[in-house]
């Protein structure tokens, strides 16, 4: 379960960011692929790794 940097918040939506295209995410080292988390209550985005 992620929670917000930002304000510490479990109320998040989690979106997987393995749509993007394989050599874009492998020249930027990231084969496993990112999440992006947006937090609801304070509206920070971020990114996190997928493990």
């Amino acid at each position: 379960m992620h929670k917000c940097t930002k304000c510490g918040s479990k109320n998040v939506k989690v979106k997987n960011n393995t749509g993007l295209p394989s050599l874009l995410s492998n020249l930027a080292g990231r084969p496993k692929g990112q999440l992006t988390v947006t937090c609801k209550d304070c509206g920070h985005v971020y990114m996190v790794m997928a493990d």
